[in-house]
């Protein structure tokens, strides 16, 4: 039984594969690895090797994808295929079940009729999640502990374009190898590629080969603006209040500023709100930043008898998102957070406090003062105008963030500004948590916004990693990346979004010590060790073990040997050894 539409012949030979035993298919954007999926489902459910209804499960990361894939399926098979994304009735009657993995989980656990055991073929699209902390990866491991000493697991099948986040050869390798682990797939047709050749000969066209990829000139923005908060992510918040608190070097004067605000509005709402206390610094949940606008958003919805109380909480909501900015950019983003606060916050509300104007008009002078002549928001303004001569009225573009609230910022901007607002824009991103308590994004208007980004009704679709992976935006013929890349897969993802001929790919921004020149070399590795694994398996993980654990010994007897008084720690390292023996074990036997 075939799919309604002709497979090329990569396509056969991928289904072939997937038919015949559990694999990762690695090809790229636009290649056709839903078809495979889909067709792989339709000959095993008409395979006349089973007499027994089959079911079948497909696993997408994200809620907008699930909708996609469903109708994927629908258009290529006659199954009944249902959608599942959590917080309704549990499906029934059908024969392929699509749903995200957290959805499926607990669906699961609380109904028997969706064990594991119950579906002949397992789909992870997206797969390169589970080597690392996600559902996927859980899903993994159920699998394999309920199919370890039984025949006939479910058939499992890997969908990507990338397949690990590591940066190196080695990494790569073990990361690949640690996947396949995951999974229970093995032998030296694991893996199914296909080569640049083949895939043209095939009449493939896509991304990689039909767009030039671009780093734009940044030595014209003016970094004094963008300083670096100093150590790690985890604690960019205490590293950034500490600087606040000393008034120390890299924090900018208007950063400082902005804080003082804080602090002025703060001690205003205490003199009337007695009960009110400061979330900055504080400990659980309303201590992080991403809670303060949410508690002080609250905090204003319940005064609303007294305008005056309302309106501080309002302002000092908008405040903290604009501090937020800062912390989890890990950048002294004064542009953006002087931006929101322009767009979106106390500026653009007509009723505001007295005192938080007189505040906030000594803030956006002293912005003045320091604000450059070329900002970020201005070099993306050059490269969408350059960008649209060249495309003219076929332009069309995804801008990438990192973060929500900063997308809402660019749209803003380009919604407002008087040479680019010609040009339909809108946001998207996943659902499951708003940019702010008041900027949201619901996954029935992402959807919406994509069909008409796809209908030519917007050419600026501006998105945060959510549109990376599955969307289906075959319209696109420019990518711009606003902030820098973090990952190989978030390259080979954001570029496979523009696959139309001659498209751009243009970075504005890139990590110092992660540069795209690096991550352009990481990728041609991976294909590099991918082609390996395809000619001679995967090598054997032995070696990397025993050393492993000859280095376990060789830290606990250094921490032995120390003069200790403590048994308490003796006893922890002990454990922590042992633990970490037993999960190399497992993995040993697994593999």
């Amino acid at each position: 039984m075939t799919t309604n539409t002709i497979l090329r012949r990569y396509q056969k030979r991928a289904v072939d594969l997937a038919y015949s035993k559990s694999c990762i298919v690695v090809l790229p954007t636009g290649t056709g690895k839903t078809l495979i999926a889909a067709s792989t489902i339709n000959r095993l459910f008409h395979s006349p090797e089973v007499t027994t209804p089959q079911k079948f499960l497909f696993l997408v990361p994200t809620c907008l994808l699930v909708s996609q894939q469903a109708n994927a399926i629908r258009t290529e098979t006659s199954l009944n295929t249902v959608e599942y994304m959590g917080g309704k009735a549990a499906p029934s009657n059908y024969d392929a079940l699509v749903s995200t993995p957290g959805a499926f989980l607990a669906l699961s656990t609380m109904n028997q009729d969706f064990a594991l055991s119950k579906y002949r073929l397992i789909v992870f699209d997206e797969v390169h999640h589970v080597v690392k902390r996600h559902p996927y990866r859980k899903i993994a491991r159920l699998i394999q502990g309920e199919f370890a000493n039984k025949k006939n697991p479910p058939h499992i099948l890997g969908l990507t374009a990338s397949l690990t986040y590591a940066m190196s050869s080695e990494k790569i390798l073990n990361n690949v190898r640690d996947l396949c682990n995951e999974l229970g797939i093995s032998g030296s047709d694991c893996i199914f590629s296909a080569s640049t050749e083949e895939l043209l000969a095939d009449g493939y066209s896509g991304a990689s080969h039909n767009s030039s990829t671009s780093t734009l000139n940044l030595s014209k923005i003016d970094n004094n603006i963008n300083l670096e908060i100093p150590g790690k992510p985890h604690t960019s918040l205490d590293d950034f209040l500490k600087c606040v608190k000393q008034r120390r070097s890299p924090i900018h004067p208007l950063s400082l500023e902005l804080m003082d605000v804080v602090r002025k509005t703060e001690i205003e709402i205490k003199t009337i709100d007695k009960e009110f206390s400061s979330p900055i610094g504080a400990h659980g949940k309303y201590g992080r930043v991403s809670e303060w606008g949410k508690y002080a958003t609250s905090q204003s919805l319940c005064f609303k008898k007294n305008i005056e109380l309302e309106r501080l909480y309002s302002s000092l909501s908008h405040l903290y998102e604009a501090v937020r900015l800062i912390v989890n950019s890990r950048q002294v983003s004064l542009e953006l957070s002087m931006s929101y606060l322009e767009f979106y916050g106390v500026f653009a509300e007509s009723s505001m406090p007295k005192s938080t104007t007189k505040y906030l008009l000594k803030l956006f002078q002293i912005w003045k003062e320091y604000k450059p002549e070329f900002t970020r928001l201005s070099h993306l303004k050059e490269v969408i105008l350059q960008q649209n001569v060249n495309f003219g009225t076929a332009f069309k573009c995804v801008i990438f963030v990192q973060q929500r609230l900063t997308s809402h910022i660019v749209d803003c901007y380009i919604k407002k500004d008087p040479d680019l607002k010609h040009m339909p824009s809108d946001v998207i991103y996943a659902a499951t948590t708003p940019a702010t308590a008041l900027l949201s994004v619901s996954n029935s208007q992402s959807a919406e916004r994509i069909k008409n980004f796809a209908a030519g009704k917007l050419q600026i679709l501006c998105s945060t990693s959510v549109a990376e992976e599955g969307m289906d935006v075959p319209a696109a013929n420019c990518v711009i990346c606003f902030d820098n890349i973090q990952t190989p897969v978030a390259l080979v993802q954001r570029r496979g979004r523009a696959r139309q001929a001659n498209s751009s790919f243009l970075v504005l921004d890139e990590r110092e010590d992660r540069p795209v020149t690096d991550l352009l070399v990481a990728e041609k590795d991976q294909h590099d060790v991918i082609s390996k694994i395809s000619e001679a398996g995967i090598p054997d993980n032995t070696v990397r073990l025993i050393e492993a654990q000859k280095s376990r010994i060789r830290n606990a007897r250094a921490i032995l040997m120390k003069e200790s008084d403590s048994p308490l720690a003796i006893v922890k390292l002990y454990a922590q050894k042992v633990a970490g023996e037993i999960l190399e074990a497992t993995k040993m036997e697994k593999g």
